[in-house]
């Protein structure tokens, strides 16, 4: 089996966020020249009646698990903005390890392999509190 391209996963984790998430707005490739470009982007209500509460999700997508330690901090870098960070990989060909999961669990990090049809959430996304002063567009 070949490898798939980055890109080829990202409508499955949009689907994700969409579907089981729970997210009302999904996109791609969005970002700013200071911040960088994030590869899935989703927003999700938690508001309750008569609020508009909601959560920014990001997810940053890989092929495999090679230098780790760059591609989690990588993802985490997007808490300045986002809720919830994950970083999602090709289920395919990679499986996380132990200390890949210790390791996004003291970083507060999720974790989603990405399947052939679906994705799986290995570890939850914390909430985290983004800085007030940087908006993210998703127009």
């Amino acid at each position: 089996m070949r490898r798939r391209k980055e890109r080829t996963l990202y409508p499955l984790i949009k689907r994700f966020l969409q579907k089981e998430v729970g997210c009302f707005k999904v996109d791609i490739k969005k970002g700013s020249q200071d911040l960088g470009q994030v590869d899935v982007i989703g927003v999700k209500s938690i508001g309750k009646e008569l609020t508009n509460d909601f959560e920014v999700i990001v997810v940053e997508v890989k092929t495999d698990l090679n230098r780790f330690g760059i591609k989690i901090g990588q993802t985490l870098g997007y808490s300045v903005f986002a809720n919830r960070c994950y970083l999602a990989v090709d289920g395919l060909f990679n499986t996380f390890k132990e200390e890949n999961k210790d390791f996004a669990t003291q970083l507060r990090v999720g974790l989603i392999e990405v399947g052939k049809l679906n994705c799986k959430e290995i570890i939850s996304a914390p909430i985290l509190i983004p800085s007030e002063w940087k908006n993210f567009s998703l127009s």
